[in-house]
């Protein structure tokens, strides 16, 4: 099956090469793309580019099964399709319909084409951040009215001019939400990635600029105009700490996570070429991807203090018994055999966590009947050791002015701040040192009227790990 798709994929490739310079690197990394105009049929070979609405706004493309008659097949990310844990592998699910617009060209908006996706025949954040959904229409209508379908091939070298065709929609005006190109280049070879409690295990790092939200599931092209990955995170506009968690995603090479400034991932699509057969996708002795009985693992909370211990629950899918091992994050690869235990039948794990400060993965393999691990279906989870205090917050978020009164609350930044203890009222009978003074803060800002001003408010925050910072004071006047 793998060698028939290729051949029919090598077949129906893009016939116009790709213009690609490649200068994606420097500037302002929070800089949109170019916005793509058609009218004269300049971009056309990105008409196969979707914008999608449904749980999220993202991107996605259609691909060229070759089969005309068979139902449109477009691929974006996992997250795309409403998953957002580490465990689910879905497979032929209806609930999450998104509409499907080609054509997003800024001058050509009478000529947007819209479609309905029927079901996702297969998603998953675990290991990757891919989903394949099926179209109303077959892949020979849309190709009938002018849309392309793309090639997929393996990812491009280091160095690799790449183009990114997607559909930003974060901090855009709706008058704007149209296809954006960025050029740019292939950092480094593919990296195991750890974005909260996700781990991809081979993200292709990228200079590209202007990745915000709204691009989840855009089309990464090469130079011959095939698809080789497809855009999933990024580090551009991650604020400040908190780095690993949503928004901050974190290389797992060397010792330690590392978080690369203005960075943006890529997932293998290649993968899904064996996948395909007669011109739908389907799961099977050719296709790699996961099947959706593998092991999978909840861990309660993934950051703590010292003395705490796992809280994770096993469910062994198909397996009898199942193996564990417990690692750094950086060292540690579910997907390889070295350092699993014994297969035993499953139960939770509540074992004692590292006192030193640092990140650590449980791993937990299905044990086959001839004692083999299924690794590929290993389950995982994630837990940080956090010991050190994190730094007071840098600001009051306010509204107002002294005339009128004041709204005030502090800023979140989770992990790093995530909960807050509140004290408020006239400077000389404040005390933020007063342990008794002070509240919880349950998001309902404080209400500051012009009589009670100048007001003293002060603030400790917490982490995910429950370490707090020292009081700090502002004053309202």
């Amino acid at each position: 099956m793998v060698a028939v798709l290729a051949v029919v994929l090598a077949a129906t490739a893009c016939s116009d090469d790709l213009v690609v310079d490649g200068s994606g690197g420097g500037g302002d990394a929070m800089q949109l793309g170019q916005l793509l105009t058609n009218a004269g049929g300049e971009n056309e070979q990105f008409s196969g580019v979707a914008s999608l609405r449904g749980s999220s706004s993202c991107t996605g493309f259609l691909v060229d099964t070759g089969v005309a008659e068979a139902p449109a097949t477009l691929v974006t990310n996992g997250h795309c399709v409403g998953i957002w844990d580490s465990s689910t592998v879905l497979v032929d699910d209806e609930s999450a319909p998104m509409t499907v617009s080609f054509r997003s060209f800024v001058d050509t908006v009478d000529e947007v084409v819209e479609v309905q996706s029927t079901s996702t025949r297969w998603a998953t954040m675990r290991g990757t951040d891919l989903a394949v959904v099926e179209l109303d229409r077959t892949l020979g209508e849309l190709q009938a009215q002018g849309i392309s379908a793309y090639p997929l091939a393996p990812l491009a070298p280091v160095g690799a001019p790449i183009t990114v065709v997607g559909v930003p929609t974060s901090g855009v005006p709706a008058d704007e939400t149209f296809l954006r190109r960025v050029d740019c280049t292939v950092l480094r070879e593919p990296v195991r990635l750890l974005e909260w409690r996700w781990i991809w295990d081979g993200s292709q790092p990228n200079d590209c600029r202007g990745i915000v939200g709204g691009h989840s599931g855009s089309p990464v092209f090469d130079a011959s105009g095939a698809v080789v990955a497809i855009i999933n995170t990024t580090t551009i506009g991650a604020p400040p700490g908190g780095e690993c968690d949503l928004g901050r995603p974190c290389e797992l090479v060397g010792d330690e996570p590392s978080q690369m400034r203005d960075t943006s991932y890529a997932q293998p699509v290649d993968v899904l070429s064996g996948c395909i057969v007669a011109g739908r996708f389907a799961l099977g002795d050719g296709c790699a991807l996961e099947a959706p009985d593998g092991v999978s693992v909840e861990q309660l909370s993934i950051y703590g203090r010292s003395p705490w211990t796992w809280s994770a629950e096993v469910s062994p899918g198909s397996f009898d018994e199942v193996a564990l091992k417990v690692g750094p994050i950086t060292t540690t690869d579910c997907r390889e055999a070295d350092g699993y235990g014994e297969p035993a039948p499953p139960a939770p794990v509540d074992e004692p966590l590292p006192d030193a400060e640092g990140t650590v993965l449980l791993c937990v393999a299905g044990a086959r009947a001839d004692g083999s691990l299924s690794l590929a279906q290993a389950g995982f989870a994630r837990a940080t050791t956090d010991l050190t205090p994190p730094g007071g917050p840098s600001e009051l978020g306010r509204s107002g002015s002294s005339e009128e009164g004041y709204f005030a609350e502090p800023s979140f930044n989770p992990p790093d701040l995530s909960d807050f203890l509140l004290a408020y009222g006239p400077l000389d009978a404040t005390d933020c040192a007063d342990e008794s003074q002070y509240f919880r803060y349950r998001r309902v800002p404080l209400m500051i009227e012009p009589s009670e001003l100048p007001v003293k408010v002060c603030v400790i925050g917490f982490d995910n790990a429950t370490n707090e910072t020292e009081p700090v004071e502002f004053v309202l006047d």
